[in-house]
């Protein structure tokens, strides 16, 4: 992984817009080396092109860093970035070097955080019919740090669905009871290759998803899962 951070000659993180050397750290090697130092320089910018040649100049020596450290941005400068993909992490103060770390883990939450958002059920036949589909298998099998009620309880709880059909290893253990709490009819059989296929339906279509709405669930024993399943998941 590679990290920049914007710093004046004492090590201040800076805004964006002023001048100074983007230090560039990798771990590539088992732990944080600085690898190039990028003088960078916006103070001088009085025109979007300007901006823009400045900033891709810097990113030309970025490798496949993208992730820029700085005290703050805004403006035209924040939306090339975005356009060329590379994330800000704000930060105040003198960058010590073992806030690398940190950086690093809490980067692994925000993107943990987006896998969550962006794996759910997908449509499947016409839109009209309101049905949807998820091998949870397959997902689970791929990152054990996922688990499925993380995947199914918010999904569940804000789309009106017909039919949702649900592929999986096991029968999670908060299945049953949280079924019946959002008043869901299921049944469950088994597929051609091995797996168990719950197909969830509401009991009543038109007002389902205003009582799935009012539960309130816990935290407690959403339990991550490996290829093997595992007990709260």
């Amino acid at each position: 992984m590679k990290i920049a951070v914007f710093v004046d000659e004492t090590g201040n993180v800076l805004p964006f817009s002023a001048a100074g050397v983007v230090d560039l750290f990798s771990d590539e090697s088992g732990e944080w080396l600085c690898v190039n130092q990028i003088p960078f320089d916006l103070s001088g910018a009085s025109s979007m092109n300007e901006i823009r040649t400045n900033i891709k100049l810097l990113l030309s020596e970025f490798e496949d860093c993208e992730l820029l450290v700085i005290d703050s941005i805004k403006g035209f400068a924040k939306v090339v970035l975005e356009e060329f993909k590379v994330g800000t992490w704000q930060f105040k103060g003198i960058f010590l070097f073992h806030l690398l770390d940190k950086v690093r883990e809490e980067l692994a939450k925000v993107k943990k955080a987006q896998v969550k958002q962006n794996v759910r059920p997908v449509p499947v036949g016409d839109e009209a019919d309101d049905c949807y589909e998820i091998n949870l298998a397959a997902i689970l099998d791929k990152d054990c740090d996922l688990n499925s009620r993380d995947l199914l309880i918010p999904f569940i709880q804000k789309t009106n669905f017909r039919k949702l059909t649900i592929d999986c290893n096991h029968i999670p253990k908060w299945f049953e009871s949280a079924m019946v709490l959002m008043k869901l009819h299921y049944d469950i059989t088994e597929t051609e290759d091995g797996l168990l296929r719950a197909v969830v339906e509401p009991i009543d279509f038109e007002t389902g998803i205003t009582e799935r709405q009012r539960i309130r669930f816990s935290n407690e024993g959403g339990g991550g899962c490996s290829s093997g399943g595992c007990g709260t998941c």
